[in-house]
Formats: structure tokens, sequence, C-alpha cells
């Protein structure tokens, strides 16, 4: 992996947190109970490049490292190649609930972020 492809490796998983940390638990709405560890969050995550892609692969590893580190509470599942959301819905696919993250790129919601 280049350069560049880490550097993009890095900032997908840092967007890929953002969006984790403001997203609700997929199922009935309710948000786990810290006091029950037996309950498990599940979340969606549409991916628009397909699987054997770095950013694909790169989301995967990063979902499977979340499972490991939350010892299985937390499962998130990768649905590629737009299987979810194309390119250009995935942001919008977030705020309908269509699925929990998205993976996105700036160039795809023109306007919606002036600032970037």
């Amino acid at each position: 992996m280049n350069k560049k492809q880490r550097i993009m490796a890095v900032g997908v998983t840092l967007l890929a947190g953002i969006f984790l940390a403001a997203c609700k638990p997929a199922g009935d709405g309710k948000s786990a109970d810290p006091g029950n560890p037996g309950e498990v969050i599940k979340l969606s995550y549409s991916v628009f490049f397909p699987p054997t892609h770095v950013q694909c692969i790169a989301a995967t590893n990063w979902a499977h490292e979340i499972r490991k580190r939350t010892e299985g509470r937390v499962q998130i599942t990768i649905y590629p190649a737009g299987s979810l959301t194309k390119a250009d819905q995935c942001y919008e696919g977030v705020i309908k609930g269509i699925s929990d993250l998205g993976m996105s790129c700036f160039a795809y919601t023109r306007g919606r972020f002036p600032l970037m």
C-alpha cells in the first residue's frame, strides 16, 4: 500500500468512526443498556466500493476490529459495491435510515458541506 492509499484508509476510518458515534443501533431503536453486557448492537455499513477495493478492505478490517474490541457487542455488517446505497446516495441513506453507516465522498454531496 503506498502513502496515498494509507492516508485515504486512515481518513475513511476516521470518518466511519464519526458516523458510528452518531448512529443509533439497528432494530428496535433502543440504545444498548450499559448494564446489560449481553446485548448486541448490530449496524449496517454501506460501502460503494467493490469488496476487493482497498477502501472496502479497510472498512471490513475496521468492522472486525470494532467487533473484537467490544467483545462481540457491536457487530457491523458491510454492504459493498453499492448494494444498499449507490455512491451518490450514501450520505442520504444514513440520514433516511437505510444504513447506519455510510462511506461517502464529499464530491458526491456538493453544496451540502460548504466548508469542505
